[in-house]
């Protein structure tokens, strides 16, 4: 948890997540916008920040380790949970688009639903929708983006890019210094998701490989690691089926993708500024 102290006349809002890249664009794109952020690594945490501090709107991850967003949302929404605004509207964001999880979602009482990796121009639209006037400037410039090109399904093309720079600086709001913040992190922390996600494949440990995919996925799709996400989505799928020594069969190739990732991502920093392909 990384509470930020809340100046009284500051209006805030929660990043809850608990991928370290994902609170990174999060809290990224809020800045980008003229919004500041508190943020919490699960719905434990986001309970303990809501029962001091007062947010204008929460934007929660679901799948996440001890309480997960639907089952904190829900709290939040129950009388005597100890929040002090339990009406606080929420959004949420998720890999999982079906539209089972959407209606379970508004079922518990979100706002809004998202699915990753989060456009900005979507993602100022909905906070405009729930807060007017939160992000001021910031939204007119995101809503103004066109939005990314749609991407294919996980795994379906192996000539897709090992780094998708358009995509990073879609999401990054055009912004350099984002898009670079997103790299850096996810460079700093793809090695430990690959070694949670080895181990929890080997031991098995059905909960913990499923959740470990699904967070390198997440994190890679963030950061343009399109070969990273399409690998990680094809173990999450074994792993979902308990297929583990398929999902294990999957390592040796993911460990390579991360390495070119790497190593395309390095070249990236090492420039300056990123660039859209074909930008001089």
């Amino acid at each position: 948890m990384s509470p930020t102290q809340q100046d009284s006349d500051t209006v805030r809002v929660l990043v809850v997540d608990d991928n370290p890249v994902n609170r990174q664009v999060a809290v990224g794109l809020l800045r980008r916008m003229g919004v500041a952020a508190d943020t919490a690594e699960d719905g434990v945490d986001a309970l303990e920040l809501l029962a001091r501090n007062r947010y204008a709107l929460i934007l929660m991850d679901l799948q996440m380790p001890r309480l997960d967003g639907i089952e904190a949302t829900r709290q939040i929404r129950a009388s005597g949970a100890g929040v002090l605004e339990p009406a606080v509207p929420v959004i949420a964001l998720t890999a999982n688009a079906l539209p089972e999880i959407r209606m379970q979602c508004l079922a518990v009482g979100f706002n809004d639903f998202l699915t990753k990796p989060v456009s900005a121009r979507l993602l100022a639209e909905a906070i405009e929708r729930l807060v007017p006037g939160l992000t001021a400037g910031g939204a007119a410039h995101a809503s103004s983006m066109q939005a990314a090109p749609r991407a294919a399904a996980p795994g379906s093309d192996s000539t897709q890019p090992v780094l998708d720079r358009d995509g990073l600086l879609e999401r990054s709001m055009d912004d350099p210094a984002l898009a670079r913040e997103v790299l850096d992190a996810f460079l700093k922390e793809s090695a430990g998701l690959y070694v949670a996600l080895a181990r929890a494949l080997r031991a098995p440990n059905p909960e913990g490989s499923v959740a470990a995919a699904h967070s390198l996925r997440g994190a890679a799709a963030n950061a343009g690691a399109t070969q990273v996400r399409n690998v990680s989505a094809d173990i999450e799928t074994y792993a979902r089926a308990a297929e583990y020594g398929a999902a294990a069969g999957r390592l040796g190739e993911l460990a390579a993708q991360v390495e070119r990732f790497r190593e395309h991502a390095v070249a990236e920093l090492e420039a300056s500024p990123v660039r859209r392909s074909g930008v001089a």
